[in-house]
């Protein structure tokens, strides 16, 4: 199914020039309280899998600043606003799954991986489409230097996470045709569209990392052996990547973080020693050998 961009980029256009009054009551969900226990499908495509396993295997907790709790917030609004712009140029949008009743969600491996999508939409009228077939929609923010390039590049080179993400959606839920990726710049409101199909490649090699992930005691090589490698410097794990660091921090001491831990059924964990997962005790080992 192809999408045409254009004619949707117009009748946005069309309509931000007669734009009704937004409404502003809307409710921002407070995600502080929620622990993700999960391997995210949304982590998997990104460049360093020691990252990823340190983010599964919860060695350190991130702090973030004021700045970037409201940076997060900002997605949030964003997110709203597409959904309430794209139903009034003429798209059918569902942020539930109708079957379920709550937000579509994929999930595998007895439940260790797991994702949960910003929603979907079908063209009823086939304004844009040839097909009244149900797509994934996926929204991001950017800002100046980010936008630019991925206006110029396309999301697969530009943000290959993103395009990971999406393809591990389309991989699972077989009821989605492709994914309208929707990015709007945040320092100039510029919005920029694309439309991406399914990639079966893609989807295998997401999997295979999930796989690679969950069977791991110890984690992957990362992309650099330089803690001062650019990409490196803006990772919540560089105090704890290095082993040529003398000032490497050790993981915080809970079951998941011991060596002796491993995923097991039902999207529970077992202990290798024989001991009840959840209470640290004696034979805890730091996984990050």
């Amino acid at each position: 199914m192809r999408f045409d961009i254009n004619k949707l980029q117009l009748a946005i256009d069309k309509w931000s020039m007669s734009i009704p009054t937004e409404d502003t009551h809307i409710h921002i969900p407070d995600n502080s309280s929620k622990k993700r226990e999960h391997l995210g499908l949304s982590m998997l495509a990104a460049d360093c899998q020691r990252q990823v396993f340190y983010q599964y295997r919860k060695i350190t907790k991130a702090e973030f600043p004021p700045r970037m709790l409201r940076l997060f917030q900002r997605g949030h609004r964003e997110e709203f606003f597409f959904m309430w712009m794209l139903s009034q140029v003429g798209l059918k949008i569902y942020d539930v799954d109708p079957k379920t009743g709550k937000q579509f969600h994929v999930e595998d491996f007895d439940g260790h991986l797991q994702g949960s999508m910003d929603g979907v939409a079908r063209d009823r009228k086939m304004i844009y489409v040839d097909q009244d077939k149900p797509f994934k929609l996926e929204f991001k923010t950017y800002n100046d230097k980010r936008f630019a390039k991925l206006v110029k590049e396309g999301v697969r080179s530009a943000d290959p996470k993103y395009y990971g993400q999406m393809q591990g959606y389309l991989g699972y839920e077989d009821r989605l045709v492709g994914a309208l990726f929707c990015a709007v710049n945040k320092n100039d409101d510029d919005l920029h569209f694309q439309w991406v199909p399914r990639d079966p490649t893609t989807f295998d090699m997401i999997r295979e990392r999930a796989e690679l992930i969950l069977n791991s005691n110890t984690p992957p090589p990362g992309i650099s052996k330089r803690k001062s490698f650019w990409k490196c410097k803006f990772c919540d794990f560089k105090d704890h990547c290095f082993s040529n660091d003398p000032n490497r921090k050790p993981s915080l001491q809970h079951c998941r973080s011991c060596i002796h831990a491993s995923p097991a059924e039902k999207g529970k964990w077992s202990c290798g020693k024989g001991r009840k997962f959840g209470k640290l005790c004696d034979y805890w080992e730091d996984c990050n050998v």
